[in-house]
């Protein structure tokens, strides 16, 4: 499917509609199975400050809390999500991730797919719409256990939320300025109260926001 492509492939739309229109590839709009290309990788040993934070994430199953996972680039933060997510996972319920561009979605999806073994949807503005509503359905039915997507992807329904995450948490790009206005971190935060669940925002250069609300003892470092 042209999202199975697309997750591996940036910017590849306009030349498979013309091997379409020359009858070399064939479009279907039958929703697929996850990519059996993606070999799971073997599990990755944490060190002590990252077992730590992801048994205080873990720990905090069913409850509403927001962690801010500050660590800087290199030091480990996507391990610390994959171990956290598998958790969540294991116990049925469903874990919704925001990346900040589109362009580092499909990085962060096949980190995530080749190490655990669930369905996993995108959801971003480069989809066609038959794409998009097809994740949706997948999010809101409960099928797909993790959806990965860009800003707008924090109103995605959940049959069963067990985690948000917000990578790169400080990043602008989640808040729209136009039309309707909202940071979709605050978003996030704020379903996190009202689903019960942990909410875990990682960045190497955390946002004076998140800071403040950590010295404040909203969040939990």
């Amino acid at each position: 499917s042209t999202m199975e492509i697309e997750s591996h492939l940036l910017h590849c739309r306009s030349p498979l509609l013309a091997l379409h229109e020359k009858g070399l590839v064939i479009k279907s709009d039958t929703a697929l199975a996850k990519s059996p290309l993606l070999a799971n990788r073997p599990l990755v040993e944490l060190n002590s400050e990252q077992s730590e934070a992801s048994r205080q994430v873990i720990g905090s199953a069913g409850i509403s809390n927001t962690f801010l996972l500050d660590g800087v680039t290199g030091s480990g933060k996507t391990e610390v999500y994959i171990e956290i997510i598998r958790e969540t996972v294991k116990r049925d319920k469903q874990v919704l991730i925001l990346s900040p561009e589109i362009g580092l979605t499909p990085q962060l999806v096949n980190r995530i797919a080749s190490s655990i073994d669930e369905q996993v949807v995108v959801l971003h503005s480069a989809l066609s719409s038959t794409e998009r509503l097809q994740a949706w359905l997948d999010a809101r039915n409960g099928n797909a256990a993790i959806i990965i997507g860009t800003r707008s992807a924090i109103w995605t329904p959940l049959k069963r939320p067990g985690l948000i995450i917000i990578d790169e948490e400080h990043d602008l790009s989640y808040k729209q300025q136009d039309g309707l206005r909202y940071s979709a971190r605050d978003i996030a935060v704020m379903r996190g109260k009202l689903s019960k669940i942990p909410v875990l925002l990682g960045s190497a250069t955390p946002s004076l926001e998140s800071l403040h609300n950590v010295e404040l003892r909203k969040f939990r470092l």
